[in-house]
């Protein structure tokens, strides 16, 4: 092997390693890209489900709201008709 082929085959020795390094990265990028992807789906579905209960105390609040002031009304007939 001549001395060029040496020098030629050393790069290429370290041209090999640096890809295998760059794949390296690049796998563990894919799946920290795909963990973060997951865990936005989970907030996601979890913003949902405060938003949809929220929704429902808010419901439960009116109905409450509208249930005290027929009571009240209810109470105002009965002293008016004694």
């Amino acid at each position: 092997m001549t001395r060029q082929e040496k020098i030629n085959a050393e790069f290429q020795r370290q041209i090999d390693m640096q890809n295998a390094r760059i794949d390296k990265i690049d796998v563990k990028l894919d799946a920290f890209i795909e963990e973060m992807r997951q865990k936005d789906n989970q907030r996601a579905a979890e913003m949902s489900e405060i938003r949809a209960s929220l929704q429902n105390i808010q419901l439960s609040g009116r109905n409450l709201n509208i249930v005290t002031l027929i009571g009240i009304a209810a109470m105002v007939v009965a002293i008016l008709l004694k």
